[in-house]
Formats: structure tokens, C-alpha cells, sequence
């Protein structure tokens, strides 16, 4: 509740609705703004409260829904950015967790609404999204899955015209964040050779659910800019509390320096071991007994 009474909104107030009233640069698909557009009507504080409570409501039931512990992930230093901050990053990762679930219940309904949140943030959840899509059975289960998602994209082009993309890859392209100190990425300090990583989390064999997992965590390292509060979806499947603790370290930023921020990729990071070295050593004894 204390998110309710004290100020908060920042990305809420200085970006979306500039942006979605025409006077700043929009940095999500166009066809976002539809999801969006009421809070450039409401007054703040209202519509941060509005906000916020959406947030919640999304977040306790996808906390059902899933392998989540609810108190890692209420917790957490993702969720607790994103309500401060006015966020809509929660949507994109819960989208993530949709479409993981509308695949493993053959649930075109889940599978639709899933593609929708989760292209939010295209550039952060696109390599999953393009993992769940393939491995669907065939172009009639692919197409079903897409059909909500591929409408709002010819309506976009009917309403913004078809220059749209192009725009917002120029907005996206205003963001040079790569030595900001909320950077959490590990592009920051090995660049392009960090693109390596997509190598294990591609060829290491893995059942589909942990090659998934892997596919998100691979993207949190390996971007140019990932700001700690996009580890949230990685929050929806089961975790050790030493791991989580690695994710919680920027709570320790006002007391020590803002290196904190950039060490949060040991959550990312931890989750891939977590993942690679059960597979390998499994790898390693079926080739010794073969």
C-alpha cells in the first residue's frame, strides 16, 4: 500500500504520457498506445494508482498460474521498479509466462493474449516469443496463435500509416544507455563477443520449458541495455533464494555504488548455470556409457 501514498510515476509522468500526448518520442510498437491511452486522460496521481493496481491484480494471478514464489517475486526489486516507476514491463513478462502456458495446454485463446503482452517489449521478449511460435504444430497452429496480434498490426499500419516501424526503430534508437549505470547487461563490458552466449543456450541440449527459460535469460545478458527491472520474467519460474538474492543486490546501490546495478546480471547468469551444468554432466555420462 505505500506504493499508493507516496510519489512515484516517474516513467509514468515523464514519458508515456508526453509520448502518448504527442510530445515525446513513443518507444513501444504503436499499437501499444491503444493499451495505454487512458492514463494520458486521468490526472495524476490517479492514474499511477490505476497502474499500479492493474499490475497487481496481473501479477497475483499469473503468481497462480505459475512455478513463482510469491514471496521472491513480491519482493523483488523488478516488481517493486516497476509499480514505482510506472512501468508496463510487467505486462511483457507476463505475456512471456501466457504463451509458455498456451503452449503446454494447446490454449490458442491464452497463447493470442500471450503474443499481444508480450510484444510490449518485442526487443526483450521477441527471441522467446519466436522459440514458442516455431515450436508450435504446424502453420495452422502458428497462424491460430497470432491471428490477435497479426490484426493489431494491420490496424496499425491502416491508423499510423506504414513508415510506423521505422519511426520506432529511430526512437529505440535514441537510447544509448549502454554506459548507464542501471545497465545490467553484460554488453557493456565484453560488447558484440557477449553474443557468444546464444551458442549454449541454442546447442546445449534442454528439455523445451528450461531451453525456454534459457532463450529469456540468454536475452537479459546479452542486449545492449537491459535495466534490472526486465529480470522480472524470469521471477515466474522456481528459484533458489541464493539466486534471487544475486537479483536483489541494487538494493545495496545507496550504501556502496552503483555497480550494484550492473551485478544484478549474476540472476540471469546464475539461472543459465543453473541450467547448463545439470545438462552437460547428463551429456557427459550418456557418452560415456554409449
Amino acid at each position: 500500500m505505500v506504493f499508493f501514498y507516496l510519489p512515484s510515476g516517474h516513467d509514468l509522468l515523464y514519458y508515456y504520457v508526453p509520448a502518448l500526448k504527442g510530445d515525446f518520442v513513443f518507444f513501444y510498437p504503436f499499437w501499444v498506445r491503444w493499451f495505454i491511452q487512458p492514463l494520458a486522460w486521468i490526472p495524476y496521481p490517479y492514474n499511477q494508482w490505476l497502474l499500479m493496481t492493474i499490475t497487481l491484480i496481473v501479477i497475483a494471478l499469473a503468481v497462480r498460474a505459475s512455478k513463482a514464489n510469491p514471496f521472491q517475486l513480491f519482493l523483488a526489486f523488478p516488481l517493486v521498479w516497476n509499480l514505482w516507476y510506472g512501468q508496463v514491463e510487467t505486462f511483457s513478462a507476463v505475456g512471456l509466462l501466457m504463451v509458455w502456458l498456451g503452449l503446454q495446454r494447446a490454449d490458442y485463446r491464452l497463447l493470442n493474449i500471450g503474443f499481444i503482452l508480450a510484444s510490449f517489449k518485442p526487443h526483450i521478449t521477441g527471441p522467446a516469443m519466436l522459440l514458442v511460435w516455431l515450436w508450435l504444430p504446424g502453420w495452422q497452429a502458428r497462424l491460430r496463435a497470432i491471428w490477435g496480434l497479426a490484426a493489431l498490426v494491420a490496424l496499425s499500419f491502416v491508423v499510423f500509416g506504414l513508415a510506423w516501424p521505422l519511426e520506432w526503430i529511430h526512437n529505440i534508437g535514441q537510447i544509448s544507455f549502454v554506459d548507464s549505470y542501471s545497465n545490467a547487461s553484460l554488453f557493456r563490458w565484453l560488447g558484440w563477443s557477449v553474443f557468444l552466449l546464444w551458442l549454449p543456450a541454442l546447442l546445449i541440449p534442454l528439455a523445451r520449458e528450461q531451453r525456454f527459460v534459457a532463450v529469456i535469460a540468454t536475452t537479459l545478458v546479452t542486449l545492449p541495455y537491459i535495466p534490472v527491472y526486465s529480470h522480472l520474467a524470469l521471477y515466474f519460474w522456481a528459484m533458489p533464494w541464493w539466486l534471487w538474492l544475486m537479483g536483489q543486490l541494487v538494493w545495496l546501490q545507496p550504501y556502496t555504488s552503483n555497480i550494484m546495478y550492473s551485478l544484478c546480471v549474476l540472476l540471469p547468469l546464475g539461472v543459465l548455470l543453473r541450467l547448463y551444468v545439470p545438462a552437460l554432466r547428463t551429456l557427459r555420462t550418456d557418452r560415456a556409457y554409449s
